[in-house]
C-alpha cells in the first residue's frame, strides 16, 4: 500500500509530464496569484515556476493578451468569482514576446467560510497550432465558397502543366462531375484553335507565359461532349502556393458577348446600307431641285427683262405701277428659286463662290427697295445708313451677298410689328486692294 507522500509524488510526476500547465492560484478580483504551477509552465509561458509563484511574481492577468483582457475578466466575474467552472480559449503573451492561444479549464476547489471562492485549480494547454489549422480551414472554406459562386470558370495549374483543381462553374458548364472534368480535360479541347494552333500547344504556351510574366490573357475554345464549341477569355495569373507557384486561370464564357457583337455588326451593316440609300435618295432630290430651279430661272429672267424694257416706255401711271409690281414679284420669285438652287447645291456639295465686279450702291439700293416694298402696309420704316466713303466698284459674289442681306432684313421685318429697321453698311480697310464690308441690321422687335 502506497504511503501518502508516495501518492503525492506520483501525482506531481503525472502533472509535470502533462503537455500543458497545471496550476493552483488564489482568487482575488483582478489579481490571480499563482500558488503552484507544474513544470509545463516553462514551455507554455516561457516563465519558470519560481517566476510565477514567488512573491510579487508574474500573475495571470500579467501574461493575458491586452485584446482579450476585458472579456476574460468579465467571464471570470460571471463564473469563477461566484464559484462556477471556467472554460475559455484566449491568447497570452509569452516571455519572448510571441503570442500563443491557450485553452483553459478550471474550477474553484476551496471557499472562504462566507462562501467566497478562495482557491482555483486548473489546466492550461497550447492550442496555437489547432487554432491556426481551424483558421486555415475556415479561410479555405471561404475561398472555396468565393470560387464556387463566381460566374467565371476557374482552373488551377501546376508548374508542370497539370490541372490540379477547378471550381463548380467549370464542370457545371460542361455538365460533368468534377472528377470527370479533370480526368477527361483532354477530350474537352478541339484539335485546333481558331488561330490555327494546336489546342494542347497553345494552352501550354499560355500557361508558360503566365508563369514567366506573372499574368497572361488569351482566348481559348473548349468543346462539350456533345460537340458544342464554347469560346472563353482566360485571364491567367501566377500565384505563390506551398513553397511553389501555380497558375490560376479564370475563364469568361464569351458566347453571349460574341452573339451581341455579331448583332451589333449586323445592325451596323443595315444602318450603313440605309445611310447609303438615304444619301443616294438625297442626292437624287438635290439633282432634281437643281435641274428644276435652273429650268424655272431661265424664263423668270426673261420675264423680268421684259418688264424692265416695258418700264422704259412712256406708260400711264397705273400701267407703270402694274408692270413694276410684276417685276418686283418676278424678282422675289427669282430669289426663292435661287434659294432652292443654293440649297440643292449645298446638299450635293457643289456650292461655289463666284467673284465678279458689281456696283455696291446699286446692290444696296436694290436690297433696300425689296424690303421697302414689304413695308408698304406695315407700321415699320426702314432707316439706311450707308458710309459714303465706300468704293462703288467691288469684286465679290454679289448674288450671295444680296441673299444674305435680304434674309437678314426679312427676318427683322418678320419679328418686328412696328417701329424701325436699321440697315448700316461700312467698311474696314485691309490693304490697298481689299476691304471688309460690314453690314449691320437692328430692329425694334424681339430680334433675329
Amino acid at each position: 500500500m502506497l504511503l501518502e507522500n508516495e501518492k503525492y509524488e506520483g501525482t506531481l510526476t503525472l502533472m509535470n509530464n502533462l503537455p500543458g500547465m497545471v496550476y493552483r492560484c488564489k482568487v482575488l478580483p483582478d489579481d490571480y496569484s499563482y500558488i503552484y504551477v507544474s513544470d509545463g509552465c516553462l514551455p507554455l509561458t516561457g516563465y519558470t515556476a519560481s517566476e510565477l509563484t514567488e512573491k510579487d511574481g508574474i500573475k495571470f492577468f500579467d501574461i493575458l493578451h491586452p485584446d482579450d483582457k476585458d472579456w476574460v475578466q468579465s467571464l471570470a466575474a460571471d463564473t469563477i468569482e461566484i464559484g462556477l467552472p471556467f472554460e475559455a480559449t484566449y491568447r497570452i503573451i509569452v516571455k519572448d514576446g510571441s503570442v500563443k492561444w491557450i485553452w483553459e479549464r478550471s474550477v474553484v476547489t476551496e471557499f472562504d467560510p462566507d462562501g467566497s471562492p478562495l482557491i482555483l485549480e486548473g489546466f492550461d494547454t497550447d492550442v496555437t497550432e489547432l487554432w491556426r489549422l481551424q483558421r486555415a480551414e475556415e479561410e479555405f472554406m471561404r475561398t472555396n465558397l468565393m470560387l464556387n459562386v463566381t460566374p467565371l470558370m476557374c482552373h488551377i495549374w501546376s508548374s508542370d502543366y497539370q490541372l490540379l483543381d477547378i471550381n463548380e462553374k467549370a464542370y457545371e458548364t460542361f455538365e460533368m462531375t468534377k472528377d470527370e472534368y479533370i480526368s477527361g480535360f483532354e477530350k474537352l479541347r478541339p484539335e485546333f484553335q481558331p488561330n490555327g494552333q494546336r489546342s494542347s500547344e497553345f494552352m501550354r504556351k499560355s500557361i508558360e507565359k503566365a508563369f514567366k510574366e506573372g499574368s497572361y490573357v488569351c482566348e481559348f475554345w473548349e468543346r462539350k461532349l456533345d460537340g458544342t464549341l464554347i469560346p472563353f477569355e482566360f485571364t491567367l495569373m501566377r500565384v505563390a502556393f506551398d513553397d511553389d507557384y501555380v497558375v490560376v486561370a479564370y475563364g469568361r464564357d464569351l458566347r453571349e458577348y460574341k452573339q451581341m457583337m455579331n448583332e451589333i455588326e449586323n445592325q451596323t451593316d443595315l444602318l450603313s446600307s440605309a445611310l447609303k440609300e438615304a444619301k443616294e435618295a438625297n442626292r437624287a432630290k438635290s439633282d432634281f431641285l437643281a435641274k428644276m430651279s435652273h429650268e424655272i430661272r431661265t424664263p423668270m429672267n426673261a420675264i423680268i427683262g421684259m418688264t424692265e424694257l416695258a418700264l422704259r416706255e412712256d406708260l400711264p401711271d397705273a400701267v407703270r405701277e402694274y408692270v413694276n409690281s410684276a417685276k418686283q414679284a418676278g424678282m422675289n420669285l427669282l430669289l426663292i428659286v435661287n434659294d432652292i438652287l443654293d440649297f440643292s447645291k449645298i446638299e450635293s456639295g457643289k456650292m461655289q463662290i463666284i467673284p465678279a465686279v458689281y456696283s455696291l450702291s446699286s446692290m444696296i439700293n436694290d436690297v433696300a427697295n425689296i424690303i421697302k416694298a414689304k413695308l408698304v402696309d406695315s407700321k415699320l420704316r426702314l432707316i439706311t445708313n450707308i458710309d459714303s466713303n465706300l468704293p462703288e466698284a467691288m469684286i465679290g459674289d454679289e448674288m450671295r451677298i444680296r441673299q444674305i442681306l435680304i434674309n437678314m432684313l426679312e427676318n427683322a421685318v418678320k419679328y418686328s410689328e412696328k417701329g424701325y429697321i436699321s440697315f448700316t453698311a461700312h467698311g474696314i480697310t485691309v490693304d490697298n486692294d481689299t476691304i471688309d464690308l460690314v453690314f449691320e441690321v437692328q430692329d425694334s422687335g424681339r430680334g433675329l
